[in-house]
């Protein structure tokens, strides 16, 4: 057997033996040389015998053997004594470093957003599908939920689901607040609209989220509105409208909505002191202007309505807000009695830099039951993709004797 002596290059060994075949060959080989193996981890070829790992032999002398491990370790002293070869060394030592920590450390937001993506299936507060009637609780009753209201109640003493940013349907993750269109939120339940306008070149109102179209028309959202109450004269419906993405002056705004003539709009006045009764406005639009001048006769949103609508924090401190709103606590956890001439709007909906609205939605939907077993007072929730079963909650609260209600 051969003397070995093993010099460790990585995963990669050279060993120097004094003769490395085995007979008939053995006799063929000078005996005054030596050679070196190269032996790398795997399975050996067919016929290379046992081990494991892959041979080729280095037909060189124990002498330039040794001229190898000189050569190696003088490279190295070049390299650390050069600057380029330094510099060299300590860029692959802060590649390697910076790959473990890329590793190990989570990214804000696509880390969040992927260790949350099971969140996104379909729940009993929270879908994404793009059809009420499909959806698991669904029934026609939804389509006519307020012929069961008192004519005398107030509107701000009625639950009324409703939805943010009500036709953000196009853009992308961060852009995207609802599945169903406007036709099948109505079918839904949904009672409340939260729509964003902007006056483009051509002087036309169209749907807008931040800065993307939704490539549908304010003529567009009217006729849906209008032809669904046509058909289910005991509902009526609250639209805000609010300037989005460009920047007409408010008085141009304004313009669009001055001549509003139809006569399913609301026409008789929206006193903060003294709001419409539910049966003063069955059949029609209870439109309400923010930012801008309303039209004669309608109503100011930020004259009747005391809301909670923060939109820029984390999950956590969201909810607390939701709830102690839902509850009448306000700043400082102080109890404050709710404005009684006030309509109050509980925004459960979130758009921060971490969450896009549907992972939101995801987490904060799950607190409608809490909201409506909870509140001191009844209250319009608005949300991101509601579920039927969410939106069918908040109608329930009306009826709290009547559980098979809606």
């Amino acid at each position: 057997m051969g003397k070995e002596e093993s010099i460790p290059l990585g995963s990669v060994t050279v060993r120097e033996v004094d003769n490395p075949y085995s007979p008939p060959h053995a006799s063929s080989y000078p005996a005054d040389k030596k050679t070196g193996l190269l032996e790398v981890p795997g399975t050996p070829p067919s016929g290379a015998g046992t081990g494991n790992f892959r041979r080729s032999s280095l037909f060189v002398s124990s002498d330039e053997l040794d001229d190898y491990e000189d050569g190696v370790e003088r490279l190295w002293s070049r390299l650390w004594n050069s600057i380029v070869g330094r510099t060299f060394i300590f860029v692959l030592i802060g590649t390697v470093v910076l790959l473990v920590l890329l590793i190990s450390v989570p990214m804000s937001p696509i880390s969040v957003w992927t260790s949350r993506a099971n969140m996104l299936n379909d729940s009993d507060w929270f879908s994404k599908s793009t059809n009420a009637t499909s959806q698991p609780g669904y029934s026609s009753d939804t389509l006519t939920w307020q012929s069961a209201l008192s004519d005398d109640l107030s509107l701000n003493q009625v639950w009324l689901p409703g939805t943010h940013d009500s036709i953000a349907h196009t853009g992308g993750a961060q852009y995207e607040c609802q599945s169903l269109p406007l036709s099948e939120q109505l079918a839904a339940g949904v009672r409340s609209f939260d729509i964003r306008l902007a006056l483009n070149q051509n002087n036309t109102l169209d749907g807008y989220h931040g800065k993307i179209n939704q490539g549908i028309s304010w003529p567009t959202i009217r006729r849906t509105i209008s032809y669904f109450l046509g058909n289910h004269t005991s509902e009526y419906v609250v639209v805000k409208v609010q300037q989005e993405w460009t920047k007409a002056t408010p008085a141009a705004f304004a313009a669009k909505f001055s001549n509003i003539s139809d006569t399913v709009f609301w026409r008789a006045g929206c006193d903060p002191n003294g709001l419409p009764t539910v049966g003063d406005v069955r059949g029609k639009i209870v439109f309400m202007a923010r930012g801008f001048s309303a039209p004669d006769g309608t109503c100011t949103y930020d004259d009747v309505v005391e809301s909670q609508d923060e939109y820029n924090s984390d999950d956590s401190t969201k909810a607390a807000r939701v709830l102690n709103f839902a509850r009448g606590l306000g700043a400082g956890s102080v109890e404050e009695a709710p404005h009684n001439h006030r309509w109050r709007f509980n925004y459960l909906s979130l758009h921060n830099k971490v969450d896009p609205p549907a992972l939101a939605a995801a987490t904060l939907n799950l607190l409608v039951d809490s909201v409506t077993d909870t509140a001191n007072a009844p209250q319009s929730v608005i949300l991101d993709y509601p579920s039927v079963l969410a939106i069918k909650t908040i109608i329930k609260a009306n009826f709290p004797q009547s559980p098979s209600s809606a």
